[in-house]
């Protein structure tokens, strides 16, 4: 199962959310993200990337047996 990223519900508020770069390790959580890019690995190897996206806004469910990396400069990661 790959992750699936959708643009972010507008009605979100980060004023909680804490900055990047931040690690993911899945378990059905729902992600929320601002002006950060992302890698998303297997959970057991955290050296190859197996899918990626450049810096936008977005959320997304993280799968279990999925990680996932965000980063970018002023990017803020909420969970």
């Amino acid at each position: 199962m790959s992750l699936r990223t959708d643009a972010l519900d507008p009605s979100i508020s980060f004023e909680d959310a804490k900055p990047t770069p931040k690690w993911i390790i899945g378990n059905g959580q729902k992600i929320y993200w601002r002006g950060c890019f992302g890698r998303v690995y297997t959970s057991t190897n955290r050296h190859s990337a197996i899918e990626t996206f450049e810096t936008c806004d977005g959320q997304a469910t993280v799968p279990q047996g999925k990680a996932l990396f965000l980063g970018g400069e002023g990017g803020r990661v909420k969970e």
